[in-house]
């Protein structure tokens, strides 16, 4: 593929940078399996540098079980580098996160950024009463009447029930968040 326009043209000519940063840190807080390969949208208005986003489909993310036992429970170890993300095809292990962790500036815009979403919207994640435990108490009689009509499948692949999979949800954004605030102790 060749696009005489555009080749040979620095990213940030073609895309957001705040875009990139943000996914590149959506991506790796969830630790999400299908980030970078699958499930990713690139939009672009006429007179405007292409964005990714909105960010969707997590069911195989923040160390979530599933039925067809990928393992997304690593909370200390980054998305973009670990090659068990990689296993299914080539691309995964070309995805543009693994280029742009090798430009400095880009790095040090994921610095700035988490250092400026830490205290405040990762903070609002992690405190009593935030809107994981809100959305726990909203879902749960939801979440029990899912467990009652289909714990049998859970079962054949190791699945958690409602009440257990929010402890292990909210274990892995503890542990996750810890190991990345040290990963972000400095540049």
């Amino acid at each position: 593929y060749f696009d005489k326009t555009n080749d040979n043209k620095h990213y940030t000519e073609l895309f957001s940078l705040s875009s990139l940063v943000n996914n590149f840190l959506v991506t790796e807080f969830s630790m999400n399996w299908d980030s970078m390969k699958n499930s990713v949208f690139v939009t672009k208005n006429i007179d405007e540098l292409a964005e990714l986003g909105p960010v969707w489909d997590y069911d195989w993310a923040f160390g979530n079980k599933n039925m067809y036992s990928i393992d997304t429970y690593f909370p200390e170890s980054w998305h973009t580098t670990n090659d068990y993300f990689t296993n299914e095809y080539y691309y995964q292990s070309v995805q543009w996160n693994r280029y742009l962790i090798k430009d400095p500036y880009f790095l040090l815009q994921v610095y700035n950024k988490y250092k400026e979403i830490r205290p405040t919207i990762i903070e609002e994640m992690l405190k009593d009463g935030a809107k994981i435990d809100t959305y726990e108490k909203l879902y749960k009689e939801a979440g029990l009447a899912n467990d009652k009509l289909w714990s049998y499948s859970y079962k054949s692949y190791d699945g958690s029930l409602f009440s257990k999979a929010y402890v292990e949800l909210n274990d892995f954004i503890d542990t996750r968040t810890s190991w990345l605030d040290t990963q972000f102790s400095s540049f």
